[in-house]
């Protein structure tokens, strides 16, 4: 498409290799589209969880927004992704994801993490929508931690708990697969929750 220097290319790259043919994506939805490729760090998360609901139907992928946690590589997100994988420990990896990615991915949309608690919790939220709860959005944004620590120290990446805003769907195989199998829905915030032991990993 000529779009390859474009700040949103690496995402219609994502888009792509989940299945989404990303010019009838362009023509069904060219505000959200325009607004991926021109401000990627700052489009609303309501603007893009809206196209990756579209991007659900037209991969029929119901967990397109989990799954891109498969299709992007942690190098596609520049500076942030570059710290990430520079992370020497999980107390580094919470750090950086608390502190950066609203600098960096200059939206509403933030994580929270307080790691003098214990169990931790980690907490994304919309400052500008308090009751947001896109649940593509979501699910990418949490679930990048368990997918990364899993692939790093095994099953002791995955969460104890995981709180949804969103309501259940039918199917929750694919969520355990990455969250594990204690997943609340309909809560009052977006929450993962680990043991304070998991900061010395």
């Amino acid at each position: 498409m000529g779009n390859i220097y474009l700040s949103g290319a690496w995402a219609l790259e994502a888009f792509q290799r989940g299945g989404v043919d990303v010019e009838t994506l362009a023509l069904s939805m060219p505000e959200e589209f325009h607004a991926l490729l021109y401000q990627t760090d700052s489009i609303t998360p309501e603007a893009a969880d809206r196209l990756l609901q579209r991007c659900a139907e037209l991969s029929h992928n119901p967990h397109f927004g989990l799954s891109m946690n498969e299709y992007v590589d942690i190098s596609m997100y520049g500076i942030f992704g570059y710290l990430l994988l520079n992370s020497h420990t999980v107390s580094d990896l919470f750090r950086y994801i608390d502190r950066y990615y609203e600098i960096f991915y200059a939206t509403s949309a933030a994580f929270t993490i307080q790691t003098q608690e214990d169990p931790i919790a980690l907490r994304y939220h919309d400052s500008s929508l308090p009751g947001f709860c896109g649940s593509h959005l979501v699910e990418w944004s949490l679930g990048f931690v368990p997918t990364y620590l899993t692939s790093k120290i095994g099953n002791a990446g995955f969460p104890e708990k995981v709180q949804f805003m969103h309501s259940a769907p039918a199917n929750t195989d694919k969520l355990k697969s990455v969250f594990g199998p204690n997943l609340y829905f309909d809560q009052s915030e977006n929450l993962l929750s680990y043991p304070h032991s998991i900061l010395k990993t």
